[in-house]
Order: C-alpha cells, then structure tokens, then sequence
C-alpha cells in the first residue's frame, strides 16, 4: 500500500509530519522531544516521562486517566524516553481508532490529541511543582528501573562499556542517567526540567493516518493551537558528533558474580555511508550468516553469542558477546581476525548476497506497520537526512564488495570491556 510523507516547519524548531497510509485503521500521535544529553539534567528528563502522560491538570488520577481513555474506544497514551547519539529523546504516544469507525463518527481523534498535547500544556501542578504523591511513585519507578540494569548482564555490559566507548562524550551517558542524580531528584528540580524543556527542546510531531484531510485538520485544530501555549526560546544545538578513536585502545575488565563472561568489543572509522556501514554490519556480525556468527560461534564455539551493531551517528562498529571466561582472549583475536578477513576482501558473493537479501527485506517491512514508518522517518529527520525506505534500498543494490572492504578498512580498536566472574559462588547466567 503506498504511503506519503511530508515535513514542514511551524516555528523555530518545531516540526510537523504528516504519513498517510489509506489501510491503516487507527490513527497514531507522537510528540518527540529532541535535547541536549546532559548528566545533570538526564534523570530529571527521564522522570518526565513516566509523570507527564500518566496524570494532567484535567484528570489528576490515573484511574481517571484511564477511564477516559477508555470511553475513546480504548485509546492509549503513553511516554517513553531514548537514547540518539548526544541527545535524550522524550517519546510521548496516543493512539486511537479512526473517527471513520466510531459508531456516531464521534471526534475521538481530535479528544485523544488534546489529552496528549495537555500532558505538555497543562500538567498537574500543585503549589507551583509537580504533585508531591505521584512525584514520589514515579520517581521510585525511576529508580528501580535503572537498578534493574544489573540484573541483566548482557544489557549491564553494554551500557558499561558504553561508558568507556564514548568517555568524554555525552553519549557516554545512560539514557536514565546515573543513579546517584536519580536519587537527587525533587519535585521542585523535575518542574524545572519541564519549564526548561519545552523552552529549548527541538519537536518533531508525527500524524499518521489515512488522509490529507484529517492530518492538515490536526495540525490546525490541535498542534498548532497548543504549541503556541508554550513559552520557546530555542537555539540550535548540536545532536550528534563522531565518536573520536583513542590513542590507545582501553582494556577494562570489571568483575562481578557471573558464571557467564560478556566481552565487548568498539571499532571505530571514518566511513560515513549508512548504507555502507549497514551492509557492512551485517556481513560482520548482526546476521546468522554473518562472520561473527558462522565462525566465532558455530565452527569455533568460542562464544554463546556474538553479534555486532553499528551507531550510525557515532561512526561505532561494536561487537557483544557471551563467553566462557577462559575463552574470553581467544574470541577477541578471532573477532578482530573476522573483520580483518574483510579487510582483506575476503566476502563471498553468497555472504554479500545474502546480506543485501535481509536488510533489502527488513527494509521492505518499513512501510507495514506506523510504529516502523515513525521510528524511520524521525531517524532521518533526527539526521537532518530525507530518504525513503525504497531509495535506501536502491543505494544499498548498488554496494559492492569493495565499498564493504574500504569502509572496514577504517574501522580500528577502540575499546574492548570484559565482565567476568569475581570466583563467588552462585554466578548470574545473565
């Protein structure tokens, strides 16, 4: 089914786009909030987004929250937050059915968007900060959420070595921020981070839905009306930077009460084709028939895993992995010989093919689903880049083996993070 995109400014960084897709059903609304990554102010953020779009000014309970929702035909609204390069992104969501289907064409759509922009316009405050009570329950949910990251090993090591990979960087950061800064947070300092973020933070604002008609009523009854009840002073800041390689590459080893090891490896180059990067990725390390997998893990079983990823924005190859701690060594030598075959030119034309087949296909899949049609197109507005799915498609057809060798080329150690077992007994499988 064909889909139309469109983007246009509405004031100083503030955006509206508009998806139209004829077969979709329900209509989806996202807010994102694009700012600065900063330690001092990531788990004030972070807060917002569980406080703001589960209680407002008009329906301060969340039961009362949800039950109107639930008179719109099961609407839901949520809020989330993100991680982008040098950014902390807030996602505020709300879905609903299309007034179309309504039984009476009720106006649900235009009563969901104006609860979600409300979560922004008209908060619940209370004596000129957020309410004490709620603040406290949201603030705890914080705080157990980042705790938690310890109990999943793999997701531990990877923002661990996250910390190492991009020192010095704002994306260096966890997109929670640190715990210590969580448990400082009070009411009074999170309505700050709200007054200054809807000061200074960029917006991108999503429709999604079937018509012209309905997303240029949107923009006109609903976004345009309650932004304006906003109070902007915003500058341009910078969102992404490439990550600088090291001198010398850091070796950290970290322990605790594992039975399973996790290495994790950081490449970093100067190649600054995504399609490239992408193919590349996934000849390496992020397919089953990728290097990585075929080699390292099956013909070599060094590793329970091992896949790769690649930060677009940071100019990051990064390499995860389960080891035996014994094995730990011997798999970074044969993950560092994998990418230097690439290097030598050494892909097959199946490796090749069967690479460009999986993300051409995963590519193919963008436009089936608003979640994947949003999270694509806010990507490349995020990069100040415009590309369909279907021109990535036709760059990526084009790559050959080597453009793949000379991007490897440049990619050179930067960080290799251990988490190894500390010899107590009872390790954590993950």
């Amino acid at each position: 089914m064909e889909v139309s995109y469109r983007r246009e400014q509405i004031s100083d960084g503030v955006f509206y786009n508009k998806i139209l897709k004829p077969s979709v059903k329900l209509n989806y609304i996202n807010i994102y909030m694009i700012t600065p990554l900063t330690e001092k102010t990531a788990s004030d953020n972070a807060f917002l987004a569980q406080y703001l779009p589960d209680v407002t000014a008009e329906f301060p309970t969340l039961k009362s929250l949800e039950s109107q929702m639930a008179k719109l035909y099961g609407a839901t609204l949520s809020g989330s937050v993100l991680k982008m390069s040098d950014c902390q992104v807030l996602v505020f969501t709300a879905s609903c059915i299309n007034d179309r289907y309504t039984l009476d064409n009720e106006k649900v759509t235009a009563r969901t968007a104006e609860i979600l922009f409300s979560c922004l316009t008209d908060p619940l405050i209370e004596d000129g900060t957020f309410d004490k009570e709620i603040f406290a329950l949201k603030k705890q949910e914080l705080i157990d959420e980042i705790m938690s990251e310890i109990n999943e090993k793999r997701t531990y090591a990877r923002s661990h070595a996250g910390r190492e990979i991009y020192r010095g960087e704002p994306a260096a950061i966890p997109q929670n921020g640190e715990l210590q800064n969580a448990e400082k947070i009070t009411a009074e300092s999170a309505y700050e981070a709200f007054k200054n973020l809807i000061k200074t933070a960029a917006f991108e604002v999503f429709f999604i839905g079937q018509s012209d008609e309905d997303a240029d009523n949107m923009l006109n009854e609903i976004v345009k009306p309650a932004l304006k009840k906003l109070p902007r002073d915003y500058t341009e800041f910078t969102r992404f930077t490439r990550s600088k390689l090291k001198e010398t590459p850091s070796n950290i080893v970290e322990k605790l009460s594992v039975a399973q090891s996790k290495l994790v490896m950081a490449y970093k180059g100067d190649c600054e084709s995504a399609p490239v990067n992408q193919l590349l990725n996934a000849v390496f390390g992020a397919l089953p028939a990728s290097k990585l997998f075929m080699n390292v893990r099956e013909k070599m079983s060094l590793c329970y895993y091992c896949t790769s990823f690649y930060n677009e924005l940071k100019g990051v190859m990064s390499v995860d992995s389960g080891v035996e701690a014994e094995n730990a060594a011997k798999a970074q030598e044969e993950i560092d010989n994998q990418l230097k075959n690439i290097k030598n030119g050494e892909i097959s034309d199946n490796e090749l093919t069967e690479a460009k087949i999986s993300l051409i296909n995963a590519l193919r899949t963008v436009n089936d689903s608003p979640a994947a049609l949003c999270t694509w197109y806010f990507g490349r507005c995020f990069e100040g880049k415009p590309e369909t799915a279907e021109q990535r498609i036709e760059i990526i057809k084009l790559i050959t083996k080597k453009d793949l060798t000379e991007a490897a080329k440049t990619l050179k150690l930067d960080t290799v993070y251990l988490l190894t077992g500390d010899n107590t007994e009872g390790g954590e499988n993950e």
